[in-house]
């Protein structure tokens, strides 16, 4: 068998070459179509809401999606007070955005609509964040200890209300499903419902300096089982002149 020649060989060459670069600058063609496709639909998905509060401070529920196997919906909340904006908190999920941020004086209270976070300015102008899930056992705790707890209450505070929830450990952690703020009260109002589909409202009192809440009761609500949660798990008191919904 004949050896490919010298010019044989350059001609093989030049073919793969070419062959190369035609394949890169179609990849690089797809991945910007691809970007820019993700960028277009994240576009699309931006959502911004902003609305002038009581002491004319302005609120913002801003949200953007977010792209992979675990897509969602990225949810800041942003606060301003005269030209600086400040950081008021967020979260993450597919559930909605709405909110209600009523002020009390120096303090502003921004509550999600469902219950599940709390936002508070505080009398020196930090914000603080407050996750309402009552904890369940803790996998490295002993004895039944529950979860470290972001509420503000204190643990023995949580397993009382465990106890009239008549929850088990089994249970886990107590989801809310509706928040209300009323500053008049300067109460936090916030429902649950029990594993058993029973329905309890934890009423709690701001501190003066709106660094923590502190329990005042626990109340078991009516809840008809055959009737969908969104028919009843609904605010049922008037929105404050000092405060301002915002649906996202």
């Amino acid at each position: 068998m004949d050896r490919p020649t010298s010019l044989q060989m350059q001609r093989v060459f030049k073919i793969g070459l070419s062959f190369l670069l035609v394949s890169g600058s179609c990849c690089i063609v797809l991945l910007f179509l691809f970007v820019r496709s993700i960028e277009r639909t994240a576009s699309a998905g931006e959502l911004d809401r902003q609305v002038q509060l009581a002491n004319s401070a302005v609120l913002r529920v801003h949200r953007t999606p977010t792209m992979g196997p675990d897509s969602g919906y990225s949810w800041d909340i942003s606060y301003r007070d005269q030209a600086r904006w400040e950081k008021t908190g967020g979260w993450w999920g597919n559930d909605d955005g709405n909110v209600l941020a009523c002020t009390a004086g120096r303090v502003v209270v921004v509550t999600r609509t469902n219950g599940a976070e709390v936002f508070s300015r505080t009398a020196t102008g930090t914000w603080k964040a407050f996750l309402m899930d009552i904890p369940g056992p803790w996998f490295l705790g002993k004895n039944g200890e529950l979860s470290p707890n972001t509420t503000s209450l204190e643990m023995s505070e949580l397993e009382s209300i465990r106890r009239q929830m008549s929850v088990t450990p089994g249970d886990g952690e107590i989801r809310p499903y509706l928040g209300q703020f009323l500053p008049q009260r300067e109460e936090l109002w916030i429902d649950y419902l029990t594993p058993e589909r029973r329905r309890f409202r934890l009423k709690l009192r701001i501190s003066k300096d709106a660094e923590r809440f502190h329990l005042l009761s626990v109340e078991e609500k009516a809840f008809d089982r055959n009737r969908p949660f969104f028919e009843q798990l609904v605010p049922d008191q008037p929105v404050d002149a000092a405060c301002k919904r915002i649906e996202s």
